[in-house]
C-alpha cells in the first residue's frame, strides 16, 4: 500500500464509523454463490488496477488469482473488463489517477481540511471524462477502494477485509454513506472521542435520511434506464416487423407495395381504365403505404425501384451489389457502374431494415 499522506491523521471515531458501513453491507448475503464469485473478481480487479492500470489481462489474472477462492480463466478476466467499460488502459489511468487524488482530499479532510474536503466531494461527483454527461459506471467502486488502498487508517482496519465481498449497488452505497458520515463528522466536535448517544441518534436519523435520498434518486435513474430499455426494444420489435414484410422470403412486401401503387398512377395518367373489379387495390395501396410512412418507414436511397443509375463504389457503399455474371474482374474505388434499382431499400426511423439491393446492368459494358 502506497500512502497518500503519510503525515495526515484521522480521528479514530471517523474512521470507526466509516469500517461500521463497510461491515454492515458487507454482512449481506448475495444471493447466489455465482454472483458471489463475480463480485470478488470484479473488486480484486480494480484493486489490482489501482495499483498498475496499464497492465495486461494476463498479468491481471496472475496478480488476483492468489487472492480469490476459485480458479479464473482469462476471458473472464476480459469480459468483466469490457462490461465494466474498463477495458481501455488509457480509461484506467484516468479512473486510477482521479481515485487516487481524490482519496489524497479525502484523507486531508478526515483530518480536518475543510476545503480539501469540499474538493473531494466534488471530485466525487464530477465524470472522469471531459465529455462525458454521468459518471463511469466504476467511479464509485474505484474511489471507494482508492480510500482503503491509500488512506492508512482505513487500508489497517478490520473492514478492509470485508470491503472484497460488497456486490456492485452496496459498493455506490458505501462510498455515498461514507462521504455522507464524514461530512457528519466534520460539523461535530466529538469525532475524537466517544460520541454520547444523543449524537449517535442525530447521526443515524442524518445517515438514514441521506440513504433514503439516494435510494430514491438510484429507483428514480433505475426507472428512467428501464423505460428507455422498454422504448428500445419497442422500436426494436417494430423495426423487426418491418424487416421481416420486407425479407425475400415474402417477395419484398414494402417495395411491393410500392411498386403496385406507382403502376397504378402511371395507369391512370395514361388513360388507362383500371376493371372495375380492381378498382378498389390503388386505394387499398396509398392506405398501406400512409401506414408505412405514419411508422416511420422511408426509403433508404433516394432513387426509385427500376430506375438506372451510374454509381461509384463509394455511392454503394451500405448497399447489397449483385454484379452482372460476365463481370470477371472486381470492382475499385475508381470503378462507376450502371446498376439497376431492384429495391430502394428501408429504413424505420433511423435503424436501416432492408439494404438497397442494386444489380448491375450490362450496359455497364
Amino acid at each position: 500500500m502506497n500512502s497518500v499522506s503519510s503525515k495526515t491523521t484521522v480521528p479514530e471515531a471517523l474512521i470507526r464509523h466509516i469500517s461500521g458501513i463497510i461491515d454492515e453491507y458487507s454482512a449481506v448475503p448475495i444471493r447466489s454463490e455465482k454472483l458471489q464469485k463475480l463480485a470478488l473478481t470484479e473488486n480484486l480487479l480494480i484493486l489490482s488496477y489501482l495499483h498498475a492500470p496499464e497492465m495486461q489481462y494476463a498479468d491481471c489474472l496472475r496478480s488476483i488469482q492468489n487472492l480469490h477462492s476459485a480458479p479464473i480463466e482469462l476471458p473472464n478476466i476480459r469480459r468483466i473488463a469490457e462490461n465494466g467499460r474498463i477495458d481501455n488502459p488509457n480509461i484506467r489511468i484516468r479512473l486510477t489517477e482521479w481515485a487516487r487524488r481524490t482519496a489524497e482530499l479525502l484523507h486531508s479532510g478526515m483530518a480536518g481540511n475543510r476545503e480539501a474536503f469540499e474538493e473531494a466531494l466534488r471530485l466525487a461527483k464530477t465524470p472522469v471524462s471531459d465529455y462525458a454527461d454521468t459518471p463511469h459506471p466504476m467511479q464509485s467502486r474505484f474511489l471507494l477502494f482508492a480510500m482503503y488502498e491509500f488512506i492508512p487508517e482505513l487500508h489497517a482496519s478490520p473492514s478492509y477485509a470485508n470491503l472484497r465481498k460488497l456486490g456492485r449497488k452496496y459498493c455506490q452505497v458505501c462510498l455515498n454513506k461514507s462521504l455522507d458520515s464524514i461530512a457528519f463528522d466534520l460539523q461535530t466536535d466529538d469525532t475524537v472521542g466517544d460520541a454520547v448517544p444523543a449524537e449517535d441518534l442525530r447521526r443515524e436519523v442524518y445517515l438514514a435520511k441521506r440513504e433514503l435520498e439516494e435510494y430514491r434518486a438510484m429507483v428514480e435513474a433505475a426507472d428512467a434506464d428501464l423505460e428507455a430499455k422498454i422504448e428500445e426494444r419497442c422500436r426494436g420489435e417494430i423495426a423487426e416487423f418491418f424487416r421481416s414484410l420486407n425479407d425475400p422470403r415474402y417477395g419484398h412486401i414494402i417495395d411491393s407495395v410500392y411498386l403496385q401503387h406507382r403502376a397504378c398512377g402511371e395507369l391512370r395518367r395514361s388513360g388507362e381504365t383500371i376493371p372495375y373489379l380492381l378498382e378498389g387495390i390503388p386505394g387499398m395501396l396509398e392506405k398501406m403505404l400512409r401506414f408505412f410512412r405514419d411508422s416511420g418507414i422511408s426509403p433508404a436511397i433516394r432513387f426509385p425501384p427500376n430506375s438506372l443509375h451510374k454509381l461509384t463504389v463509394q455511392q454503394m457503399e451500405g448497399c447489397q451489389f449483385e454484379p452482372h455474371p460476365a463481370r470477371t474482374s472486381p470492382l475499385t474505388e475508381e470503378s462507376t457502374v450502371t446498376v439497376r434499382i431492384i429495391s430502394s431499400g428501408w429504413r424505420c426511423g433511423g435503424t436501416i431494415i432492408s439494404c438497397p439491393i442494386l444489380r448491375e446492368e450490362t450496359t455497364s459494358r
